[in-house]
């Protein structure tokens, strides 16, 4: 693909080519004789980049992408230079390892700006530096992102972002290559706007106290030495244990706190008492060995543990190592060793290496052992982390919020000249709560001033439950360590949160704190649309789901903006709809199909989130993903669109047939979710709703080949989608229960468990044969209270598709008020992701696959959908449901189709406003045989036992009829 770049060097520093957390500040200074009226600059980076122009920020890039085929942006800086002397500044952060956002590659930088005939691009000529500022290492956010910020001000090379600062002592840039080199083979341009960015102030600060914190904590980064160095974000098993020695003065007890539970623990070679996150220790005077049984399947392979004692505990490394080391780790079965990862287990008993290591009671014992204890590197050993020391904190003493360690604690949420002021506590550190109001996503910034060395520790969370932050066990977290005097940080690290813990350590003196607030950031996408109705329940839960989604989209949707702000395929089929009627940005959508696509180039079916380092197949959304290409077209018209995605929704829907087995099911080794319940869906054998979202995706995959002509693919995919269907009614059907069983396990057996899950999308995707039709239709309701019930938000947007198939939208709006009404009662901002068997233990509190009501409302309570691609018909058929009126707005590609509908005992009015370009089919609520025919529009006729009429694009008319509804 042809790029801009014609001038230009990926540049980089000289060393390590990919190294871990690592922040690259590299700059060019040139002259110019008058301000440009255009300057367009060309740019990416490798893993991130931060912009800046004569000091100016200016914004951060690329999107997330395939390393194959690199995204750049164009930026239009022309409003920021001025005659004399400029310079362009980029922060470039290299992650060094895979995420689930990132794939690794190497670190590097690639730009050019052209002002009229001047060509100014990335090469040696360019100077770069580590901007020592930023900490290495530290710990990992989690295992779906990169690494927690931890940032000393007093190492900031000033004024490093504007013209004539002095870079002599920075170093060359390393060219390392013109455009098409690897790993970046192709270059694409931007897909969509850049992202929104709205300042944001607190609604309130909660509460203030003082606290002490754990003496010692300890964050370990394990994956580079107990998986061989693998750099991927795959979910790898392994057996090892890490030891340390702990040597304290006198005799007495130690608190041992985790963040992630060890299997085994074990003092001195004895076993003590492992359950739960704080363990009893009871040292003796001098040297002990504490040996960690952490073996697991993990992501991230991280390890934190912190120390609560009365004296001074000394942590050392038992055998040895460089200088910094503290632990030294043994793996005795890992990734190295397994010649299948997926098949591999953690043994049920102790291994004899483990078992050794375990009884080993001094350092000279575990060093007679043939285990290969090695040590855990300095450079994967932080000394901080600031998440588990936030919780771990135990409370000193409540503070009033006026008093004279906190003055003016509200100035942080009144953007006014006021500070809020911060003393020295003698007995601990001051700890604020504060609350945002809602949940946000974007970046944090501080305005203060502080003495040299003051410490900020930021921890971001999204919800409170009976006065107690629900602790995410995750570092969304920032350390800012002040320099002397005046001074502003703006994190260039997104985070979701709602509520944010402020810790204020190693003061010296009083803390001017003139600001803290966020710059929220998403998808730069207009709400179009909006409904209103006479349940003003119903009304907060559409607006919570239209927030809870702008929250949820950022280059592209993200599951949540805490937790893992990873692109899931399948959630975003759902998304997608939720999109279309609330803000209608089509182009988005085609940029996440798209997307997904580019994740065959490595495996057969379209993996579960992309692009990842995490190569995992979930075929469920797969599927999902082919159904929602084919929806596509019903919003947006794009038919060059559906011509561009559909060789890849082809190859897909082949290569799940290929999958078959000799009973013609499909059967794929994966992880096959459906819902947060105890469904019966093995890695391996046959699962019922794989089965089940299959035939959906090809029929589908027939409409988008009937649109393109392509009849041969039509007839095999309907005809395979037969198959499949009957496949499903001979092997999974139970008799004794009369309902579809969730699998066929390995040995061919049927499996004993029945779900309401699988029923509904058997039902919904149309593979229920007609004897069993009525039964299988009336589990979408209700079940035996022995079978797996319903367990997300995200199902029910399935079963309220099938509820809709029966025409059960009265059922729709009960379960709406009644689930998502529980989220408003707990004062949710936005739709939590799971139904909480405590409220609110939900995990994630904003997640948009579970925002599905903004969706039904407004398609079939407000009534509007497409009949024609892009709305060149609308279909207009409120279904009142019990309400009394309803309002709202629905985006096309021509404009907003606006309806307002009110209904009372004996009429009904329908008021309808249609842009041009598009038409509309109205469909009446209740029976002909109950209402006169509708006047005000066009002649009505009876379909299917309703008044319908016919509008011309651009109508704007009022229908009204009489009756009873």
């Amino acid at each position: 693909m042809a790029h801009p770049f014609t001038q230009a060097q990926w540049i980089w520093t000289e060393g390590d080519p990919a190294p871990m957390n690592y922040y690259l500040a590299a700059r060019r200074e040139f002259d110019l004789e008058a301000a440009p009226a255009s300057a367009l600059l060309q740019i990416t980076a490798d893993s991130r980049y931060l912009l800046f122009v004569n000091g100016r920020r200016i914004g951060p890039g690329p999107n997330r992408c395939w390393p194959w085929d690199y995204q750049y942006d164009t930026r239009e800086i022309a409003p920021y230079l001025h005659a004399g002397r400029n310079v362009i500044a980029v922060l470039i952060t290299c992650w060094g390892t895979s995420n689930f956002q990132y794939i690794l590659g190497r670190g590097g930088l690639l730009a050019q700006l052209e002002i009229g005939g001047t060509v100014i691009a990335t090469d040696s000529s360019w100077r770069v530096r580590r901007h020592e500022a930023w900490a290495r290492p530290t710990p990992r956010i989690s295992c779906q992102q990169g690494w927690a910020e931890q940032y000393d001000a007093r190492e900031e090379p000033a004024g490093w972002t504007s013209p004539g600062y002095d870079d002599s002592a920075w170093t060359p840039a390393l060219a390392i290559g013109a455009p098409g080199r690897e790993p970046w083979v192709e270059l694409s341009p931007r897909e969509i706007p850049f992202l929104s960015e709205e300042w944001v102030l607190p609604a309130r600060v909660v509460s203030a106290r003082v606290v002490q914190t754990p003496r010692l904590v300890r964050h370990f980064n394990l994956r580079p030495t107990v998986l061989d160095n693998d750099l991927t974000a795959n979910n790898y098993p392994a057996e090892a244990a890490l030891a340390m020695v702990l040597t304290v003065a006198e005799a007495g007890p130690v608190t041992l706190l985790q963040v992630g539970e060890a299997r085994h623990v074990a003092l001195n070679g004895e076993l003590v008492e492992a359950k739960g996150k704080r363990i009893a220790l009871d040292l003796k005077a001098g040297d002990n060995l504490l040996t960690l049984d952490v073996s697991g399947w993990r992501h991230d392979w991280s390890y934190v543990f912190g120390l609560e004692s009365e004296q001074e505990v000394a942590v050392s490394a038992p055998l040895g190592g460089p200088e910094g080391a503290i632990a030294n780790i043994a793996a005795f079965s890992r990734l190295a060793e397994a010649a299948d990862p997926t098949a591999w287990s953690l043994p049920e008993k102790l291994s004899e290496g483990m078992a050794d290591a375990l009884s080993a009671a001094s350092a000279e014992a575990l060093a007679d052992l043939s285990c290969d204890f090695v040590p855990v590197a300095p450079e994967h050993t932080s000394l901080v982390a600031v998440g588990a020391q936030t919780e771990w904190a135990q409370e000193v003493r409540c503070l009033p919020l006026a008093s004279p360690l906190v003055q003016a604690p509200q100035a942080l949420c009144a953007g006014s000249e006021d500070a809020t002021v911060i003393s020295p506590a003698p007995d601990g550190e001051v700890q604020l709560l504060i609350d945002f109001g809602r949940e946000l996503t974007g970046y944090w910034e501080l305005n203060l001033e502080a003495p040299a060395g003051a410490v900020l520790d930021l921890y971001g969370f999204e919800a409170m439950f009976n006065g107690h932050p629900q602790w995410m066990e995750m570092e969304n977290t920032l350390r800012y360590t002040c320099r002397e005097g005046h001074q502003t940080f703006l994190s260039p690290q997104r985070r979701g949160f709602r509520y944010v813990i402020l810790t204020v350590r190693n003061l010296t003196a009083p803390l001017r704190l003139r600001g803290l607030r966020c710059l929220f950031s998403s998808n730069a996408a207009t709400q179009r649309g909006n409904f209103y109705c006479s349940d003003d329940r119903l009304n907060r839960i559409w607006q919570m789901g239209v927030y809870t989604t702008r929250c949820c989209s950022e280059d592209t949707f993200v599951d949540c903006p805490s937790f893992e702000q990873t692109f899931w395929v399948g959630d975003a089929r759902n998304e997608a709809l939720i999109n279309y009627l609330s803000f209608g940005d089509t182009r988005f959508v085609e940029r996440c199909w798209r997307l997904v696509a580019g994740s065959l180039r490595r495996s057969d079916i379209p993996e579960s989130q992309v692009p990842s380092g995490w190569q995992n197949l979930l075929p469920a959304w797969s599927a999902l993903w082919a159904i929602g290409c084919a929806e596509h077209y019903a919003y947006s018209g794009n038919l060059a669109f559906q011509e561009e995605i559909y060789p890849a929704v082809a190859t897909t829907l082949r290569n799940f047939l290929a999958r078959r087995n000799g009973q013609g099911l499909l059967e794929i080794v994966a992880w096959n979710l459906l819902d947060w319940a105890p469904l019966d869906t093995p890695s391996e054998g046959v699962v019922t709703h794989n089965n089940g979202w299959l035939v959906r995706a090809l029929h589908h995959g027939a409409q988008m080949a009937d649109l393109l002509g392509r009849d041969e693919d039509a007839a095999e995919f309907r005809r395979e989608a037969d198959a499949v269907i009957a496949a499903i009614n001979l092997h999974l059907w139970s008799e004794e229960q009369q309902a579809y069983v969730d699998c066929l396990h390995l040995d061919g057996s049927q499996s004993p468990v029945i779900s309401q899950q699988t029923n509904t999308v058997l039902y919904l995707c149309d593979c229920v044969t007609p004897e069993r039709l009525a039964r299988v239709a009336g589990y979408v309701e209700e079940i035996p209270a022995e079978w797996v019930h319903i367990g997300s938000p995200f199902m029910l947007f399935f079963s309220f598709e099938a509820m809709v198939k029966l025409g059960r939208y009265e059922l729709i709006l009960e379960w709406t008020r009644r689930f998502w009404g529980m989220m408003l009662d707990a004062d949710a901002s936005t739709c939590w992701e799971m139904f909480p068997l405590e409220i609110p233990h939900t995990r994630s509190h904003c997640h948009a696959w579970s925002a599905g009501p903004t969706y039904f409302l407004s398609a079939y309570q407000l009534g509007v959908r497409p009949l024609e691609p892009g709305f060149r018909t609308a279909l207009i058929a409120p279904e009142p449901a019990g309400l009394d009126w309803c309002r709202g707005r629905t985006p096309t590609p021509h404009g907003e189709i606006e309806v307002a509908w009110k209904q009372d005992d004996g009429w009904f009015r329908l008021d309808v406003a249609l842009p041009e370009g598009v038409a509309a089919r109205v469909v009446m609520p209740g029976s002909a045989e109950d209402y006169a025919p509708p006047t005000g529009g066009g002649a009505p006729v009876v379909v299917d036992g309703k008044w319908q009429m016919e509008l011309p694009a651009g109508a704007c008319v009022r229908l009204e009829t009489s009756g009873s509804c």
